[in-house]
């Protein structure tokens, strides 16, 4: 976003883990969406808890905090970034 002054305004989505804050710059996020009753897929890397099926897409679900060796999360909030 242009200011009349010809700087620029930039958007972030942020997130914590643990005690870590994260930011994503907006244009990198699709969409952000409620957790959904998920596939799990055998042989799979542990942080990937498994697929959803969005619009006829097979869209992974990560658990970024056993991804980035923080921890598994307890809670069964997950996001997917695509």
């Amino acid at each position: 976003m242009s200011l009349s002054d010809g700087s620029t305004i930039s958007q972030y989505l942020t997130f914590s883990l643990g005690e870590e804050t994260f930011a994503l710059g907006i244009n990198k996020v699709r969409e952000i969406l409620e957790m959904e009753k998920h596939v799990k897929i055998p042989k799979m890397p542990e942080f990937i808890k498994g697929i959803i099926n969005l619009r006829g897409s097979a869209v992974p679900i990560v658990d970024l905090r056993q991804k980035l060796e923080m921890g598994e999360t307890k809670k069964s909030i997950n996001a997917c970034i695509m």
